[in-house]
């Protein structure tokens, strides 16, 4: 449950209530999609969140596709995502938005500029190059007209590092260790690291990103940390999404 409790404790301070609801790995999907079910149709709830992963009993898309569409604060529902390839998002993921708004914050020009996307992830890896590729993908909020590269973990080492060289940005998020390497960037390349893995190192447990940051940031002009870097964005575009969400199902109720 740790990864949701610190999204609990921004709410918190944020002034906006909220419940975690704890259940048993061994809960069945038919109950976990009722107990979705009363929130959905519960006028005081603005915001539903299922913490991934789920026990490989549960079918993921499922679940997430019964969470209404305005209260799905992840944005991982089919409509919303497909509103996403429509360039008429609701609710964008959470840290695809993260990872636009810190090349946003850089103030590097994107046009044109390559981008390589490493993941396959339909919740992180696809929304991310949708965003980046896109001119617009909400109203009101533009996207970074880059040219952008598709990989995953199983894209041929060799092969990978050859698009990754030419890439001027890298977006990681495989959840394999160090998997990126000085020699596997370009100079200046700006390198957003999202994976993140748990390690036990010395008798300590530590969490690495995909990248080998001490050896990579000699070589990037700007590269995140891992941990400390996309995650805090990541969980302050949820408390985004969640005002968001209070205010359209304020206005369904009026």
């Amino acid at each position: 449950m740790k990864g949701v409790e610190k999204p609990n404790l921004r709410l918190a301070e944020k002034c906006i209530g909220s419940n975690i609801i704890k259940l048993s790995t061994e809960t069945n999907q038919n109950d976990l999609i009722n107990i979705i079910e009363v929130l959905n149709k519960d006028r005081n709830v603005d915001g539903i969140l299922v913490q991934l992963p789920l026990p490989s009993h549960l079918n993921q898309h499922i679940i997430n596709n019964s969470i209404n569409p305005t209260k799905d604060v992840d944005g991982f529902t089919q409509v919303n995502m497909g509103r996403l390839c429509m360039n008429s998002a609701l609710f964008v993921p959470c840290t695809a938005m993260a990872v636009v708004k810190i090349i946003e914050q850089i103030g590097i020009e994107t046009k044109g500029k390559h981008a390589l996307v490493c993941s396959r992830s339909k919740h992180v890896g696809l929304p991310i190059v949708l965003m980046l590729h896109s001119s617009r993908f909400a109203e009101g909020m533009e996207g970074l007209n880059m040219t952008t590269t598709l990989c995953h973990r199983h894209t041929p080492k060799e092969q990978l590092k050859s698009i990754a060289q030419k890439a001027d940005f890298i977006i990681s998020a495989t959840g394999l260790p160090r998997m990126f390497t000085s020699d596997m960037i370009k100079e200046e390349a700006v390198v957003i690291d999202v994976g993140m893995t748990r390690k036990c190192e010395d008798s300590k447990v530590t969490f690495v990103g995909d990248v080998d940051f001490d050896d990579v940031k000699q070589k990037a002009s700007f590269i995140t940390p891992v941990p400390g870097g996309v995650g805090p964005m990541t969980v302050s575009f949820l408390m985004e999404n969640t005002l968001k969400a209070a205010k359209v199902n304020s206005d369904c109720k009026n």
